[in-house]
């Protein structure tokens, strides 16, 4: 899936994907984008619905507010980053959660862009889920 990108005008440490048409899309940019827990939708299936339909969920965001010299103070309310993970797995998960928190709260606080940091977890039923 992954082939490891050499040559003189790339960097070394790059990827090039060659795309597969049963990827699932969204899967692929949690795992790019370092989320802690990564889930398969069924991709392919032939029902349109996925099966986390009024499934739980437990939805954790980060949130933290801008703070540009060009731009208006704004304290809090930007979403950073959000990611969902099946409710009944959330104690399978937690000590990875809770890693990726620190590390991301680290990453903001030291980035003189945002202002604040609030990490959040609620748990919501969905009729439908889109990912």
């Amino acid at each position: 899936m992954f082939d490891e990108y050499n040559c003189e005008t790339k960097p070394q440490n790059s990827l090039i994907l060659q795309e597969h048409g049963s990827w699932n899309i969204p899967s692929l940019f949690g795992i790019l984008l370092g989320y802690p827990v990564v889930y398969w939708d069924g991709v392919g299936d032939e029902t349109p619905s996925n099966c986390l339909s009024m499934v739980p969920l437990s939805v954790h965001k980060v949130e933290s507010g801008l703070n540009h010299s060009n731009m208006t103070k704004v304290n809090t309310g930007i979403t950073v980053f959000s990611f969902s993970t099946p409710a009944d797995l959330q104690q399978s998960f937690q000590d990875r959660i809770d890693t990726w928190y620190d590390d991301i709260k680290f990453k903001v606080t030291s980035n003189p862009i945002f202002s604040g940091f609030d990490c959040s977890q609620s748990t919501v039923c969905l009729p439908t889920v889109a990912l």
